[in-house]
């Protein structure tokens, strides 16, 4: 099998699950669900050849606030991988078909808005590109619950923050102005708030705590819980110190 075959006919595989053809650029293929409106771009590295070494399944859903932005990035190697790590797999054409029908059409099958994503990224369906640990499934939770308003999932997102270790949940709640918004939300008891107007940047994106929604005064103790704050409505994850105090 060539490298066109191969394209050709993961591209049909798709087209069989309802997803329309709706792009083409260079070596990546778009397709879209009319009925979802799930967007997949699909991306070889370095192109459909005798050998591919990394492919993408990138994801996208519109945004409650409007828009559409990236929800997940399928790594085919991070799925193939027993620790998720993104390593080039260097596979011949009929593997790449053979993987994509075991790894990448489930998801397909699966997948009909983010929820779904963050679902299957919580029961451990579905792999954040170059890890497994519970620290990256955190942190890409989160944004899926915040950017896509899942405050429906905020208890089993609490629940996933339990496994992660000591050192890592110091690591994810410091911030220059005091505590992240994440570590507010899931490990101190803050309500999840609601989607910025604007788009995320990439996944990664958090939001912007210092501009976005609400702060806790705390007495110069940002360790305080919430119960024990006074809330305003200045920035999120915000822990503001008293004058004088350090």
């Amino acid at each position: 099998m060539r490298g066109r075959q191969a394209r050709s006919a993961v591209c049909a595989r798709l087209e069989s699950l309802g997803y329309q053809h709706v792009a083409r650029r260079a070596h990546d293929d778009v397709f879209r669900h009319a009925e979802t409106e799930h967007q997949v771009a699909l991306v070889p590295y370095p192109r459909w050849g005798r050998r591919v070494d990394i492919l993408t399944l990138e994801s996208s859903f519109p945004l409650p606030a409007g828009g559409r932005a990236t929800a997940f990035k399928v790594d085919l190697s991070s799925q193939v991988h027993p620790d998720g790590v993104a390593l080039a797999g260097r596979w011949r054409p009929e593997e790449v078909v053979s993987l994509v029908e075991k790894h990448l059409v489930p998801y397909l099958q699966r997948v009909r808005s983010a929820g779904d994503v963050l679902d299957m990224l919580l029961a451990g369906d579905v792999r954040p590109a170059g890890s497994v640990a519970p620290r990256v499934r955190v942190q890409h939770g989160y944004f899926l619950m915040k950017w896509w308003a899942l405050a429906d999932r905020l208890p089993a997102m609490r629940a996933l923050a339990r496994e992660v270790t000591e050192t890592d949940r110091l690591a994810m709640s410091k911030a220059p102005w005091g505590r992240t918004e994440l570590a507010e939300v899931l490990w101190h008891g803050r309500d999840l708030p609601a989607p910025p107007a604007r788009l995320p940047w990439g996944p990664g994106d958090q939001g912007d705590a210092r501009t976005e929604g609400w702060y806790s005064t705390a007495g110069g103790e940002p360790g305080r819980t919430p119960q024990e704050a006074e809330v305003g409505m200045v920035a999120p994850g915000v822990v503001l110190r008293e004058q004088g105090s350090h």
